[in-house]
């Protein structure tokens, strides 16, 4: 028989880093999310390695925004926001096998497959920045970094910078044409720049930004959301990256002497300003890459990366004159003799400027805070008039208070790119090609850090009280039941009630219980509804059972038999249930161990064999058209 060893750890008093620590480069700790189980108010990560009981961790969605596919102007607006942005900071209360487990009740429904990361949070007594203190970068195929982020208890004294800069989403790649336009008309929003490397109709690729980037529409000049658009061919410069100010448009290039101009530039990316940074839609955002230009002879640039996302909490911060920065940055070339300037071809659009939240108390000396988009890339060689890049649009500076004289700030976007001065002296020099700059981005004083009911931490995992907790749909109303063991050790147990987005209440509570077998009939409810049991152990400790959702008024029972299996488990189906039907069976982690995919036509049973399961408790659960039935059943 296969046994699975839970392992908790037991809460302790939070101990903070020893004091008058020094510390420079990355301090954080970043962790991909694989899955939720919500049973237990846990997220699954590859690896919990490097994770220990009472650190302080901050849980982000990434990416996940829906997008306009269209091939027109609309290409990369935002349709729905999604999950993106969602944040929240928490304190780990122990670990089941792969799964965290946290001290509170998690704010946030996270969609794992759009980019959802766990990152580890020093906490420090006193502690001072002797080297510049840094954001890992992004990793797009990670899906981890952009982040800085640590909490003193006492004093952070900046000896050395704290910089974010160009550590969000990634800028366009530089990608190599071999023909110019010559009389083709490159209009299209989006192409798909690796299998077009010698057709005339092309388009370079966009900027990353909170949306997933759509497979063969990677390059053209429409934006993705916050990343810049790339330029159409021929030599036009890329878009700009955007945060809270939108990106700038990428500058046209005008032929000298031959017809092979290009008009279809970069456009910036769009403005998020309308989808978070506020008490009531608290979200926040790195700042998209900017598009490439178009490049036809090597000599183009890339867009710039985004500027990251830098937390500060404090006591008091000495800020030594000192800057905490998380600006965009500019693409790079290295073949070209400007590394970050266009040579006859397109340039990049400028990074969009990030995201820095400051929870501090006292600010001593003078301090600079940056979240600047990056100026557009220049272009021009010879008599070329190449397209320049646009400008990054400007982030977020979010601090809990206004900030006192001694703090600057600036939030600027970039400037677009210009025709070089060249000897030549070509009629385009100095202009900006069309090239627009990024738009500014936003001070803000109302950052607060807001946290959901405590739990004492020593629940969540499977109980040695509770033998059973049922429910099902009955009449106008929902038949809870549930069993208990060891009922001597218990003060009380509660039963508490969840509906939609509220948090738990009491609605049933029964002291020094004295029989093993209870149940409650709830007429009051709205869907959808969630319930657990609450067992106040005699010591003062707490313990919850699983979490029972039930999520429409629509009966959603489901009869099993026989119960307790060997072998073959059969499913009585609700009789109205038609249509693909998927089946799945967990176990108590909330790891799937069986799915199934089953076409249900007038069949009235279904059989499953389950002889490859250890002996154990396992949940089943079936779906159809949206609707969920679920039931327990025990594995000999």
């Amino acid at each position: 028989m296969e046994v699975l060893r839970y392992i908790v750890i037991l809460l302790a008093s939070i101990k903070p880093l020893t004091a008058h620590t020094q510390i420079s480069g990355v301090v954080n700790s970043y962790f991909k999310i694989t899955g939720t189980v919500p049973a237990y108010n846990g997220l699954r990560v590859a690896n919990i390695s490097g994770l220990n009981v009472n650190d302080r961790v901050l849980i982000i969605q990434m990416k996940g925004v829906t997008i306009n596919e269209s091939n027109s102007s609309s290409f990369g607006n935002i349709s729905s926001i999604n999950g993106a942005g969602q944040y929240e900071f928490a304190t780990i209360c122990g670990f089941l096998n792969d799964t965290v487990i946290f001290e509170r009740e998690l704010q946030h429904n996270y969609n794992f497959n759009h980019a959802v990361q766990l990152i580890k949070v020093p906490v420090f007594t006193n502690v001072s920045v002797d080297g510049l203190l840094l954001a890992q970068p992004w990793n797009p195929v990670t899906e981890t970094g952009g982040v800085l982020a640590i909490a003193v208890t006492g004093t952070l004294t900046l000896n050395a910078g704290i910089s974010a800069d160009g550590a969000g989403f990634k800028g366009g790649s530089l990608q190599t044409f071999t023909t110019c336009n010559f009389g083709w008309n490159s209009t299209d929003y989006f192409y798909e720049p690796s299998s077009l490397i010698t057709n005339r109709i092309n388009g370079t690729y966009k900027g990353e930004g909170v949306n997933y980037t759509i497979t063969a529409k990677e390059g053209g000049r429409g934006k993705q959301s916050n990343g810049g658009g790339g330029g159409n061919n021929h030599n036009t410069g890329g878009g700009g990256g955007s945060n809270y100010g939108g990106g700038g448009n990428g500058g046209r290039y005008t032929a000298t002497g031959f017809a092979c101009s290009g008009t279809n530039v970069g456009i910036g990316g769009v403005p998020l300003s309308s989808y978070g940074y506020a008490p009531i839609n608290n979200r926040i955002f790195m700042g998209g890459g900017g598009g490439a230009g178009h490049d036809n002879n090597g000599f183009g640039t890339p867009g710039g990366n985004g500027g990251g996302i830098v937390f500060i909490e404090c006591n008091e911060l000495v800020a030594n004159g000192n800057t905490i920065s998380a600006n965009g940055s500019q693409g790079i070339n290295p073949s070209n003799i400007v590394i970050n300037e266009a040579r006859g071809d397109g340039g990049g659009g400028g990074g969009g400027g990030g995201t820095i939240l400051m929870n501090v108390s006292t600010y001593t000396g003078n301090l600079i805070i940056q979240a600047k988009g990056a100026d557009g890339s220049k272009a021009g060689f010879q008599a070329q008039c190449p397209g320049p890049g646009g400008g990054g649009g400007g982030g977020v500076i979010w601090a809990n208070s206004s900030l006192p004289v001694n703090v600057t700030t600036s939030v600027a976007g970039g400037n677009a790119g210009i025709i070089n001065d060249a000897a030549e002296n070509p009629p385009c020099e100095l202009t900006t090609q069309l090239a627009t700059d990024g738009l500014n981005g936003t001070l803000l004083s109302d950052f607060t850090i807001t946290y959901q009911n405590v739990f004492n931490c020593i629940g969540l995992l499977p109980s040695p009280f509770i033998l059973n907790f049922t429910g099902i749909k009955s009449g106008s109303g929902l038949y809870l039941k549930w069993e208990l063991s060891n009922i001597e050790e218990l003060n009380s147990i509660e039963l508490q009630r969840k509906e939609g987005s509220s948090t738990f209440t009491s609605i049933y509570k029964v002291h020094q219980p004295q029989k093993i077998q209870y149940n409650y009939f709830d007429t009051k409810m709205m869907y959808p509804v969630q319930y657990r049991l609450a067992l106040n152990k005699a010591e003062g400790k707490k313990q919850y059972s699983e979490i029972l959702s039930f999520t429409s008024a629509s009966k959603k029972d489901l009869r099993i038999f026989p119960n307790p299996v060997t072998e073959e488990l059969t499913l009585q189906l609700p009789s109205y249930l038609m249509g693909e039907t998927i089946i799945n069976i967990y176990d108590y982690t909330g790891r799937m161990l069986l799915s199934q995919k089953i076409i249900v036509t007038n069949q009235s049973l279904c059989n499953l064999n389950v002889m490859q399961l250890a002996a154990g408790v396992y949940i089943l659960s079936l779906f159809n058209r949206g609707e969920e039935w679920k039931t327990k059943f025990i594995k000999q």
